[in-house]
């Protein structure tokens, strides 16, 4: 989508957390084996490497194409996790992708907690209106007994200029 939220910033900070908890002494995965979760090249409406092949709603994609590496483990999103998608040739190119089923996120996390799975499940949603805030990911039951809430304090969000406003 053309519009940046705070929504794409909790997505890097799902993608994050996986990596992190990939590093936790229990998750046993050997330091060489630790990658970067979604390792895509390519993104629409960028085009991959000249030598693909295969077409995905009439433009050429990889495998490792960014939105197909998110969807072999998340699967395709349903009808109503499109409707943000304001760009008919991006919704063409979703809706073009074959049918895949959604990995469980404990495959790639076998010993992360059930909190832990969760507060992930909720990070990496699809459509970032659906998707957790900050402010819900912090009142999580995850970060439950490392909050202090009378230490915490909230403040409205910061509006900023853009470089290309008047």
């Amino acid at each position: 989508e053309k519009v940046y939220t705070s929504a794409i910033d909790m997505w890097a900070v799902g993608c994050i957390f996986v990596e992190l908890l990939t590093m936790v002494k229990e998750s046993k995965v050997e330091p060489e084996a630790r990658k970067v979760l979604f390792p895509g090249d390519s993104c629409f409406p960028l085009t991959p490497k000249e030598d693909s092949s295969t077409r995905i709603s009439g433009l050429p994609c990889s495998p490792k194409d960014q939105l197909c590496v998110i969807l072999d483990l998340l699967g395709n999103p349903k009808e109503d996790d499109m409707e943000f998608v304001s760009d008919k040739r991006a919704l063409s190119y979703i809706k073009a992708f074959p049918p895949k089923q959604a990995k469980p996120i404990s495959g790639i996390l076998p010993h992360a907690t059930k909190e832990e799975l969760d507060l992930v499940r909720k990070m990496l949603r699809f459509n970032p209106f659906t998707r957790v805030t900050a402010k819900e990911a912090m009142r999580h039951p995850y970060f439950a007994d490392i909050r202090t809430k009378m230490q915490e304090t909230e403040r409205d969000p910061l509006t900023l200029k853009s470089d290309t406003a008047n």
